[in-house]
C-alpha cells in the first residue's frame, strides 16, 4: 500500500493501492497546471424549473454558481463538422476536481455566456481527472 498520493492531497494516516496514489497525483498535476495557464470561469446551473401546460410558462428552479479555472482552446478545422461541432464553438479543459458540469450549464467567460453542449470526462479508476467541454454562444 501506499501513502505518497494522499499525502499530495492533503490526507494523512490514509493507505491506498499505488493505481489511487498515482490517479490523486494525476488530479493533483492537472489542477495545477490548468490553474497556472487558464483563466477562471463561472458556472451556472438551474434546477427544478417545470413547464406549466396551461400557461406556457417556465416556474422558477434553483440557481447554482461556482468558479473553476480552465484553459480555453479553439477546435482545429478539421474538427468542425458543422454539425456536432460547429464553427465558433469552443473547447474547455477543467479539472476533475471540479464539479462535474452538464449538459445545459452556462459558463461565463469574460463576460461572455456560452452553453455547454457535451462534456467527455477522463477519468482511470472511475476518478475524474480531466472534463473536456464543449461549448457554444
Amino acid at each position: 500500500m501506499s501513502v505518497i498520493g494522499l499525502e499530495i492531497a492533503g490526507i494523512t494516516g490514509l493507505y491506498a493501492p499505488p493505481w489511487l496514489a498515482v490517479t490523486i497525483r494525476a488530479q493533483a498535476s492537472t489542477l495545477r497546471l490548468i490553474s497556472k495557464a487558464g483563466t477562471t470561469a463561472e458556472f451556472t446551473r438551474t434546477t427544478g424549473q417545470q413547464y406549466n401546460p396551461s400557461t406556457g410558462d417556465l416556474t422558477a428552479g434553483s440557481v447554482a454558481t461556482w468558479s473553476a479555472p480552465v484553459v480555453i482552446e479553439e477546435y482545429a478545422a478539421k474538427e468542425i463538422d458543422g454539425t456536432l461541432i460547429q464553427r465558433g464553438d469552443c473547447k474547455l479543459l477543467l479539472p476533475g476536481v471540479a464539479p462535474k458540469p452538464l449538459v445545459g450549464d452556462t459558463i461565463t467567460l469574460g463576460g461572455t455566456v456560452w452553453h455547454l453542449v457535451n462534456v467527455a470526462t477522463e477519468q482511470p479508476a472511475g476518478i475524474p481527472i480531466l472534463y473536456t467541454i464543449q461549448v457554444r454562444r
